[in-house]
């Protein structure tokens, strides 16, 4: 039954380690921001500027580009 099936691909590793500690560095910086619990507009839109701005810096210090989609 196996019979003209391909193998499957290994998945590709979605982040460095590199990537991840400079990830997780940037994400500490906006926590207090981030893990507001409040769901107003105005915190809204400063989850939205931290996400964008942690994107940007990612992209710039990294080899890959990311999108991060809220």
């Amino acid at each position: 039954m196996s019979e003209g099936k391909k193998p499957q691909r290994k998945r590709a590793q979605n982040f460095s380690e590199a990537e991840k500690i400079t990830l997780i560095n940037l994400i500490r910086q906006y926590k207090d921001v981030l893990e507001n619990k409040r769901s107003d507009a105005v915190t809204s839109k400063d989850k939205d500027k931290c996400w964008k701005v942690i994107e940007q810096s990612l992209n710039n210090s990294v080899f890959s580009t990311y999108n991060i989609k809220i």
